[in-house]
């Protein structure tokens, strides 16, 4: 199985993802940024991928918040991922 990597970036507007080269809608909180990976993974479920969310640290490193296999996260998942 392939992974799909959503990275979740800062935009001076707010928060955005990065998957497969393509940028998403700019988001006005990082929550919201990452329920549309969330959901992005969830269109791409039918190729059987995974979900890694990554966010850059603070050395520049992009550094994975959480392993996803597409289904929809609960609120305690997404809220853990946000952590």
């Amino acid at each position: 199985m392939s992974e799909i990597f959503c990275d979740i970036v800062p935009h001076p507007e707010g928060w955005m993802f990065v998957s497969e080269g393509v940028q998403s809608p700019i988001f006005p909180c990082y929550q919201l940024a990452v329920e549309a990976a969330y959901r992005h993974a969830n269109e791409k479920a039918h190729a059987r991928r995974f979900l890694v969310l990554r966010q850059q640290d603070l050395k520049g490193r992009m550094c994975s918040l959480a392993g996803h296999d597409g289904i929809t996260p609960s609120e305690d998942e997404a809220r853990t991922a946000l952590h």
